[in-house]
Protein backbone atom coordinates (compact mmCIF):
# COMPACT_ATOMS: atom_id res chain seq x y z
CA UNK A 1 0.00 0.00 0.00
CA UNK A 2 1.42 3.33 -1.04
CA UNK A 3 0.26 6.16 1.21
CA UNK A 4 0.86 9.80 0.41
CA UNK A 5 0.29 12.44 3.07
CA UNK A 6 -0.02 16.13 2.29
CA UNK A 7 -0.11 18.84 4.93
CA UNK A 8 -1.38 22.25 3.87
CA UNK A 9 -1.11 25.26 6.15
CA UNK A 10 0.01 23.05 9.04
CA UNK A 11 3.21 21.39 10.23
CA UNK A 12 3.97 17.81 9.28
CA UNK A 13 2.78 15.40 12.00
CA UNK A 14 3.97 11.77 12.10
CA UNK A 15 1.33 10.83 14.69
CA UNK A 16 -1.43 11.68 12.19
CA UNK A 17 0.23 9.47 9.59
CA UNK A 18 0.57 6.58 12.02
CA UNK A 19 -3.03 6.90 13.25
CA UNK A 20 -4.38 7.05 9.68
CA UNK A 21 -2.32 4.01 8.66
CA UNK A 22 -3.66 2.01 11.60
CA UNK A 23 -7.32 3.00 11.14
CA UNK A 24 -7.49 2.70 7.37
CA UNK A 25 -5.16 -0.30 7.18
CA UNK A 26 -7.40 -2.48 9.37
CA UNK A 27 -10.43 -1.62 7.24
CA UNK A 28 -8.66 -2.33 3.97
CA UNK A 29 -7.40 -5.67 5.29
CA UNK A 30 -10.88 -6.56 6.55
CA UNK A 31 -12.38 -6.05 3.11
CA UNK A 32 -9.38 -7.64 1.33
CA UNK A 33 -8.79 -4.48 -0.67
CA UNK A 34 -5.30 -3.84 -1.96
CA UNK A 35 -5.18 -0.17 -2.96
CA UNK A 36 -2.78 1.13 -5.56
CA UNK A 37 -2.65 4.56 -4.00
CA UNK A 38 -3.97 6.31 -0.92
CA UNK A 39 -3.63 10.06 -0.67
CA UNK A 40 -4.67 11.89 2.48
CA UNK A 41 -4.52 15.66 2.63
CA UNK A 42 -4.73 17.52 5.93
CA UNK A 43 -5.43 21.23 5.79
CA UNK A 44 -6.50 23.99 8.11
CA UNK A 45 -8.46 27.13 7.29
CA UNK A 46 -8.80 29.38 10.30
CA UNK A 47 -10.14 27.05 13.04
CA UNK A 48 -11.59 24.41 10.70
CA UNK A 49 -9.49 21.31 10.17
CA UNK A 50 -10.11 19.31 6.99
CA UNK A 51 -9.09 15.83 5.93
CA UNK A 52 -9.50 14.57 2.39
CA UNK A 53 -9.05 10.92 1.39
CA UNK A 54 -8.47 9.80 -2.20
CA UNK A 55 -8.13 6.03 -2.64
CA UNK A 56 -7.58 4.18 -5.93
CA UNK A 57 -8.09 0.40 -5.73
CA UNK A 58 -6.49 -2.30 -7.89
CA UNK A 59 -9.85 -3.01 -9.55
CA UNK A 60 -10.16 0.64 -10.65
CA UNK A 61 -12.61 1.74 -7.96
CA UNK A 62 -12.06 5.27 -6.70
CA UNK A 63 -13.17 6.46 -3.28
CA UNK A 64 -13.07 10.11 -2.22
CA UNK A 65 -14.16 11.56 1.10
CA UNK A 66 -13.73 14.94 2.80
CA UNK A 67 -14.54 15.77 6.41
CA UNK A 68 -14.15 18.93 8.47
CA UNK A 69 -13.82 18.76 12.26
CA UNK A 70 -12.26 20.43 15.25
CA UNK A 71 -9.54 17.78 15.48
CA UNK A 72 -7.61 15.89 12.78
CA UNK A 73 -7.89 12.60 14.64
CA UNK A 74 -11.67 12.98 14.67
CA UNK A 75 -11.53 13.69 10.92
CA UNK A 76 -9.59 10.45 10.40
CA UNK A 77 -12.26 8.58 12.37
CA UNK A 78 -14.95 10.07 10.12
CA UNK A 79 -12.97 9.15 6.99
CA UNK A 80 -12.59 5.63 8.35
CA UNK A 81 -16.35 5.33 9.00
CA UNK A 82 -17.21 6.67 5.54
CA UNK A 83 -14.77 4.33 3.81
CA UNK A 84 -16.01 1.35 5.79
CA UNK A 85 -19.64 2.19 4.97
CA UNK A 86 -18.90 2.51 1.24
CA UNK A 87 -16.85 -0.70 1.13
CA UNK A 88 -19.63 -2.59 2.95
CA UNK A 89 -22.21 -1.18 0.53
CA UNK A 90 -20.10 -2.16 -2.49
CA UNK A 91 -19.51 -5.67 -1.10
CA UNK A 92 -23.21 -6.22 -0.33
CA UNK A 93 -24.12 -5.12 -3.85
CA UNK A 94 -21.55 -7.47 -5.37
CA UNK A 95 -22.75 -10.39 -3.23
CA UNK A 96 -26.41 -9.76 -4.04
CA UNK A 97 -25.62 -9.76 -7.77
CA UNK A 98 -23.68 -13.00 -7.37
CA UNK A 99 -26.58 -14.61 -5.49
CA UNK A 100 -29.08 -13.37 -8.07
CA UNK A 101 -26.96 -14.75 -10.92
CA UNK A 102 -26.49 -18.05 -9.07
CA UNK A 103 -30.23 -18.42 -8.56
CA UNK A 104 -30.91 -17.52 -12.18
CA UNK A 105 -28.49 -20.16 -13.44
CA UNK A 106 -29.45 -22.94 -11.03
CA UNK A 107 -33.24 -22.51 -11.12
CA UNK A 108 -33.34 -23.17 -14.86
CA UNK A 109 -33.09 -26.97 -14.93
CA UNK A 110 -33.10 -28.64 -18.39
CA UNK A 111 -36.05 -30.96 -19.15
CA UNK A 112 -33.83 -34.02 -19.65
CA UNK A 113 -32.36 -33.61 -16.16
CA UNK A 114 -35.83 -33.41 -14.56
CA UNK A 115 -36.88 -36.68 -16.22
CA UNK A 116 -33.71 -38.42 -15.05
CA UNK A 117 -34.37 -37.29 -11.48
CA UNK A 118 -37.92 -38.72 -11.46
CA UNK A 119 -36.91 -42.07 -12.94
Amino acid sequence: MKSIYNFRNIDHDKSLEKYADEKLGETLEGFHLDPMKIEITFSQVKLEKNAHLHLVAQNGAIFEFTHACDDFFHCIDKLHASLKRQLRKKKEKRVSVQVKNYKKVHNEVPDSTEEECHA
